[in-house]
C-alpha cells in the first residue's frame, strides 16, 4: 500500500524546498530521522497528524494545503 502518491510527493518536497529545507535538514528540525522522513514522503509509511501538523508548522503552511492540496474553509 502507498499512502502518499507522486502528486502527493511532488507537492510536499516543493514546500520543503521552497522553505529552504533539504530532506536531511528537515529531519533534523523535526527530530526523525532521515530514513524515516524519507520514508514516509515516498509512499512507503504513513505520516501521523501529528507529524504532519509540525512538519505544516515548520513550512509554515497549513497540513491541509500541504499534504492534501486543499485548504480548510
Amino acid at each position: 500500500m502507498q499512502y502518499m502518491n507522486e502528486e502527493d510527493t511532488r507537492r510536499l518536497k516543493s514546500y520543503i524546498v521552497a522553505a529552504g529545507y533539504n530532506i536531511t535538514s528537515l529531519a533534523k528540525r523535526i527530530n526523525m530521522g532521515r530514513e524515516c522522513l524519507s520514508s514516509r514522503i515516498n509512499g512507503k509509511i504513513d505520516f501521523g497528524r501529528s507529524e504532519m501538523m509540525e512538519i505544516a508548522t515548520v513550512l509554515g503552511e497549513s497540513p491541509e494545503k500541504i499534504f492534501f492540496g486543499s485548504e480548510v474553509a
